[in-house]
């Protein structure tokens, strides 16, 4: 009988060996989003999908998705946000108010400081009264 001797490294024809012992089977090749995958996370991203979603319609996990087409989620948000800042930009040119105000507001970085003053009669101090038991009616007071 024909065989290894103690001691001796396994010789396996279908694994080549490293340092003498057999090497390891590879692992499958790490995921990168084929080009028709990049088209739809751009798009899906530019349309407000969640990434936690976006993994799921692709067939991924979240962090691979996150940590090799994270560029291509910005990308997509990139676009969205720049094509519904022309809408935006637009009605407000042809004189929507409420556009303009929205546009001002985010682009232009404007505010509407609103301020409440708490004053008394003819703007002096304010004026309380503290209970101690129940009023009764004005009718019922005498």
């Amino acid at each position: 009988m024909a065989g290894r001797k103690a001691g001796e490294p396994r010789k396996d024809k279908a694994r080549p060996e490293v340092d003498g012992l057999p090497a390891k089977a590879p692992g499958p090749e790490p995921w990168a989003p084929s080009a028709e995958q990049a088209e739809q996370i751009k798009s899906l991203a530019a349309r407000g999908v969640a990434e936690k979603e976006i993994a799921i319609l692709i067939g991924v996990d979240r962090d691979t998705l996150k940590s090799r087409a994270q560029d291509l989620i910005d990308a997509g948000r990139a676009v969205g946000i720049s094509t519904l800042t022309g809408v935006l930009f637009r009605e407000a040119q042809k004189g929507s108010y409420k556009h303009l105000a929205l546009y001002l507001q985010h682009v232009g970085k404007w505010s509407q400081r609103q301020t409440v003053e708490h004053t008394g009669e003819g703007g002096g101090p304010v004026q309380y009264t503290i209970l101690t038991g129940v009023p009764l009616p004005e009718d019922e007071a005498e």
